[in-house]
């Protein structure tokens, strides 16, 4: 009798832990693509300030983030996006909406920490009548696999302005990589 609740017991786990492996494996593969992406954008480990996941509200999809600063100009930056070969379906230059979220999303995520910040502003709310906001170059592209990355590069609005990640100046400017995958 215990044989077979054991065999039982056997045929109802062995699948759930088939999914649960598979699906970490996946997501393994995922970010290892989406660094491959960021190596050829001038990523390196030295140079991360984030990689998360995140899931999209209202979506069949989740998001995996990577962040990084990039001494790279931003025609330096224009041409090794160029250079992936992905379809581009939208392309935006200094769009203000998009750099608030770029900023206060992309960037930081959704915990309260101010990980990266432009002189200490770090909320929509800290960018008012008397500062710029960010000035954000946006590639929404579809990789050879028909999936979305999206990249957004963010520079100071003036020469003055500096990135700061954890109290530290940056030199650089502020590269998020974001892939768009099926849950």
């Amino acid at each position: 009798m215990l044989v077979v609740v054991l065999f039982l017991l056997a045929i109802c786990v062995l699948p759930i832990g088939y999914f649960v492996y598979d699906r970490e494996q996946r997501y393994t593969k995922d970010v290892d693509n989406l660094k491959a992406i960021a190596i050829k954008l001038g990523y390196s480990q030295d140079k991360q300030l984030r990689l998360y996941r995140t899931t999209a509200f209202n979506y069949d999809y989740n998001l995996i983030y990577l962040v990084f600063y990039s001494q790279d100009s931003l025609e330096q930056f224009s041409n090794r996006v160029s250079g992936l070969g992905f379809i581009q379906k939208y392309y935006y230059d200094n769009y203000t909406s998009i750099a608030d979220h770029f900023l206060f999303f992309d960037v930081n995520g959704q915990s309260s920490e101010k990980v990266v910040t432009l002189n200490g502003r770090y909320r929509r709310e800290d960018f008012g009548s008397g500062t710029s906001s960010p000035l954000v170059t946006t590639w929404m592209l579809v990789n050879s696999e028909k999936r979305q990355v999206d990249i957004y590069y963010a520079r100071p609005p003036t020469p003055q302005e500096a990135w700061f990640y954890d109290g530290k100046k940056l030199s650089g400017n502020i590269v998020s990589v974001t892939l768009h995958r099926l849950r």
